[in-house]
């Protein structure tokens, strides 16, 4: 019998157990086990979760990102010095060097990939995919591999989502020196990005070539758990001001003004408990609207998906500037389950858009509003074969990306 192709699937930021990070490692991980290659989901050595469908998570970067999103209360960051002595006792001369002339956070990020190589035996027979790639992650790989003789370096590809892969510390563009480590291990490392706008972007800015891809299409869209009213407008994604949580509430009145026979209620993932406090009069009228229901900010997988369950219609009012170039898993998530949605134009799935016949592109709060109206007034059934028609058009577009990484 033939062996297996091993695959890593990495997220140094794969920390906290809800959010992208957590669903990206097992949505690819599932999606290439399907194509043939055993499986390694590599998540953040801090990384805890009782949930079954991330036991096989394998706990092993470092945490490179204090100063950008704080870990949870309780959880204790250990201090990595003693792990850098005794992971270079058998590194090459050039990685050694390479550690000791680059900056504290860079040294954690190889070391990890060194460690990691060493333990797997990680060789030109493997390959590594990022889902989301982050700074330090993708740096630190990538100098540990132009370390490394070239007939030995596993095939790479780097999915860029337009979050992490900026945040390194000091500030300033992260960019150029992804571009240049990317430049000098060009062979057998391929990039792609996860909105079609931002790949074009990228391939700019990187001089690399960059494809565009989505996340892997799952089998089945979920059956509504309920026939009766009220009509869900579900806004998920814990509340964020980019996400548009801040024009919900005049979304909302707009509506109850607009329509006020429909019986339209709006689901709504909320702030979570700190962020209330600096919102606290527009926090009192949400909370108070007769017409709006606040869900908890952290919800596990089987609450979310219970949400898109009694959803009809899922409102995505972002911040057209801060999205102009990113993706959204909320889209994707809510095209794969079946379900209607409107979208502030201009983000990074624009090109996109007249595939998905069961979306709706909005600007003004009012566009949000026709935009629920319209799907409320639609037949059930005409608005389950638009969305089919939507799932069908995503599944085309996304395998026929995919099937090109790692061929």
């Amino acid at each position: 019998m033939a062996v297996a192709n091993r695959l890593f699937v990495v997220d140094p930021m794969c920390v906290l157990n809800y959010g992208h990070n957590p669903k990206s490692l097992v949505y690819f991980s599932d999606y290439f086990r399907g194509r043939g290659f055993e499986c390694f989901p590599v998540a953040c050595r801090y990384f805890k979760s009782k949930d079954p469908a991330y036991s096989d998570f394998v706990p092993h970067f470092g945490y490179y990102y204090h100063d950008t999103i704080a870990l949870p209360n309780g959880v204790a960051v250990s201090e990595d010095a003693p792990l850098y002595v005794s992971a270079l006792r058998d590194a090459s001369q050039d990685l050694a060097r390479a550690v000791l002339s680059n900056d504290r956070v860079v040294n954690q990020a190889l070391i990890d990939w060194h460690i990691l190589f060493k333990s797997f035996d990680i060789s030109q027979r493997d390959f590594i995919f990022f889902p989301s790639a982050d700074y330090y992650g993708v740096l630190g790989l990538l100098l540990y591999l132009h370390h490394m003789p070239s007939n030995r370096r596993p095939e790479v590809h780097l999915r860029f989502i337009g979050v992490m892969e900026h945040a390194r510390k000091g500030g300033g563009d992260a960019l150029p020196a992804i571009g240049a480590a990317l430049r000098d291990v060009r062979a057998r490392v391929t990039v792609s990005a996860e909105a079609p706008a931002y790949a074009a972007h990228l391939a700019r800015r990187l001089r690399v070539d960059v494809a565009s891809t989505l996340y892997p299409p799952y089998d089945e869209s979920l059956a509504y758990d309920r026939e009766a009213a009220p009509f869900i407008a579900f806004s998920a994604g814990a509340g964020r001001e980019d996400k548009g949580f801040l024009r919900l509430l005049n979304i909302a009145r707009t509506y109850a003004l607009s329509y006020p026979s429909d019986d339209v209620r709006f689901v709504v993932q909320n702030l979570r408990p700190g962020d209330e406090r600096r919102h606290a009069d527009y926090m009192s009228q949400l909370y108070a609207a007769p017409n709006v229901e606040l869900i908890a900010a952290i919800q596990s997988d089987e609450a979310m998906l219970a949400n898109y369950r009694r959803c009809d219609i899922s409102i995505m009012p972002y911040d057209a500037e801060v999205y102009r170039m990113r993706g959204s898993a909320v889209f994707m998530e809510s095209i794969m389950y079946g379900r209607a949605f409107a979208i502030s134009g201009k983000t990074g799935f624009d090109p996109l858009m007249p595939q998905f016949v069961s979306g709706a592109v909005a600007t003004s709060d009012r566009d949000f509003c026709e935009a629920i109206n319209a799907t409320y007034r639609m037949d059930r059934a005409l608005r389950e074969q638009l969305c089919h028609q939507t799932r069908e058009a995503y599944k085309t577009y996304a395998y026929a990306a995919l099937g090109k990484i790692f061929q």
